[in-house]
């Protein structure tokens, strides 16, 4: 095969491609593909928190699936999913990933990680069972997703990209087990969705559990990059047609407690955040009868009904047949601007530019070097404080083969 000006099998994650997008910069320094430059220091208390929660998601998903067998008259047989259950899911997670942040900590920083930094961690530990407690309560112990059912649990995937068949970049053609010794290949998207869901209607759904601080806005999820790539993948993956996706919303909070009034002889009935459980709770803890707060309680009632409440939001996110064709139009484009094989590695290379969003650019986490590429300081003393990371050059976690079997539809 003749070189192009693009490379051929690389992988390329969702989430790579979204950073693509915003700012080459950033992309070129933080993808496994390009630098890999991970930030030195304790571990993020907030991708920690939602990861652990998706972690507990998963478990019962998995759960459902390995017992959905023994189901007879809608109730299962055996280990139930309670909360007790949820909690030892809960710590199997946390333990492992303690473990994990520990040696990664070490590794990268020479010395032992400090007491504070597994504080950190306990912390987070109480608040992933108590938003788990929180979701399930709300949603449901046996299918938090109904009335859709779950047809295939949390999955990572690798699809190929149509029109983007080149020299292997990692054996330059002299083949490997990326191109399987061919010395060539496609190019992959890769990525993890939550789960695929049939509902009533037989209508198709991949599933999206997402934990935020401010709440989404539905517009900009009816044009969310990230779902409609799970979506088009999906409907590769599985040769199925999908309608959409189901963003499932778990805010990173805990009711409010209401306060007393007139020195403690009544409870506020003020409209806050919290719910009935907590309101009944204090109620019970002050002596306080429920028949004079039946109003409050009924509102606070029927605001948990909802679908978006102050701690979830859930959507229906359905995609025309337009957006599905528009997204494999651009893909290939994209993907061969990635690898194109003039672009080089240097972090401070024209090709490699900066987007300076009007604005700012508050949430990005290589400030640091940024700022230093772009005032032409020290950038190798602000470098000290980054490390390779361990999916460098090499991406890890995206092995899941492309399959061409249908779905099969789970029946309860």
């Amino acid at each position: 095969m003749t070189q192009r000006d693009y490379w051929g099998c690389v992988r390329i994650s969702v989430t790579e491609r979204q950073d693509y997008k915003r700012c080459h910069r950033l992309w070129n320094s933080v993808s496994n593909n390009r630098n890999g430059y991970v930030k030195i220091g304790p571990p993020a208390t907030a991708l920690h928190l939602g990861s652990g929660v998706h972690a507990v998601l998963d478990a019962q998903a998995k759960w459902r699936f390995e017992y959905e067998k023994l189901w007879h008259g809608g109730s299962p047989i055996g280990l139930e999913w309670n909360e007790a259950t949820m909690s030892a899911a809960a710590d199997a997670w946390c333990d492992a990933e303690a473990i994990t942040v520990s040696a990664a900590y070490e590794a990268a920083v020479g010395a032992r990680m400090p007491d504070d930094t597994y504080g950190i961690l306990d912390t987070s530990r109480v608040m992933i069972k108590a938003l788990a407690a929180q979701y399930f309560n709300r949603w449901g112990w046996m299918n938090p997703i109904a009335p859709m059912e779950y047809l295939h649990k949390e999955a990572t995937f690798r699809v190929p990209i149509p029109d983007t068949e080149g020299i292997c970049y990692w054996c330059k053609g002299k083949g490997c087990d990326r191109c399987n010794g061919a010395g060539h290949g496609p190019g992959y998207l890769t990525g993890t969705f939550d789960g695929i869901a049939l509902e009533e209607t037989k209508e198709l759904w991949v599933v999206d559990h997402k934990t935020y601080s401010q709440k989404p806005d539905l517009s900009l999820l009816q044009t969310d990059d990230q779902f409609l790539a799970y979506c088009w993948a999906a409907e590769r993956l599985f040769e199925v047609r999908m309608a959409g996706g189901l963003y499932d919303g778990i805010n990173k909070k805990l009711p409010t407690v209401p306060r007393t009034i007139y020195n403690g002889a009544a409870l506020s009935k003020e409209w806050i955040d919290t719910t009935v459980a907590v309101y009944k709770a204090e109620l019970e803890k002050h002596g306080f009868a429920e028949s004079g707060y039946h109003d409050i309680l009924e509102r606070l009632r029927l605001r948990e009904l909802g679908d978006q409440t102050p701690f979830h939001t859930r959507y229906k996110i359905r995609f025309p047949r337009g957006a599905f064709m528009r997204f494999g139009e651009y893909l290939p484009y994209e993907y061969r601007d990635m690898t194109r094989s003039d672009r080089p590695l240097e972090i401070a290379h024209p090709l490699n530019e900066p987007n300076f969003r009007w604005e700012g650019c508050w949430d990005c986490h290589i400030k640091d070097l940024c700022r230093a590429i772009q005032f032409d300081e020290d950038v190798d003393w602000i470098l000290r404080s980054y490390a390779r990371g361990s999916g460098h050059r090499t991406v890890i976690n995206q092995e899941l083969e492309p399959t061409t079997a249908q779905l099969e539809f789970a029946t309860p």
